[in-house]
């Protein structure tokens, strides 16, 4: 097994939360992360931490974009003062999940020390001396984590300030081989 470290300038994580009308994108800072490859340079593991103090909005600018920022950075939602980490570790690989390229990783992704598993596709792509991992759009329901601001799961009679449980997730690694 060789571990390596990820090309922190060409891998990203992106994000997507939804509420009535619209919703906001972004991305979400990488602070660590490291992948397992076998002998043939095949992915089998790997760990990455999250730095949260580093949610950017990407579809604002200004008053707006800074005003989401710290409420997405407050204790109404990920409490960054408090957690300023969250971790994903690969507990497995299923290399025979799909017929179309992508595979299945399974983890543990914890969030305001709260851990849970999540499934996700994901494939890579051999690229002269670099490998690019892609993860199919993963679909987190947020209040797993207690990210409970604005769900109408958790708050029935909310009117005006709803947004979706659910946020997608795109993550794009690269790694030198």
């Amino acid at each position: 097994m060789n571990t390596i470290d990820i090309d922190y300038s060409k891998s990203s994580i992106t994000w997507k939360g939804f509420k009535p009308g619209g919703g906001h994108t972004g991305t979400l800072g990488i602070k660590d992360g490291k992948v397992d490859l076998d002998d043939k340079n095949v992915p089998i593991g790997g760990r990455f931490t999250f730095d949260m103090n580093a949610i950017d909005d990407k579809d604002q600018s200004g008053m707006m974009k800074a005003e989401l920022e710290k409420h997405l950075k407050s204790d109404e939602f990920f409490d960054v003062e408090k957690y300023p980490l969250a971790t994903f570790s690969i507990t497995k690989i299923d290399p025979n999940s799909d017929n179309d390229g992508f595979y299945m990783v399974t983890g543990n992704l914890e969030i305001k020390d709260i851990t849970n598993e999540i499934s996700f596709k994901a494939k890579y792509t051999k690229i002269n001396d670099e490998l690019e991992i892609e993860t199919s759009t993963l679909t987190l329901d947020r209040t797993r984590w207690k990210v409970n601001f604005g769900s109408t799961n958790i708050f029935k009679k909310l009117k005006d300030h709803i947004v979706a449980d659910n946020i997608e997730i795109n993550a794009q690694i690269w790694i030198k081989i």
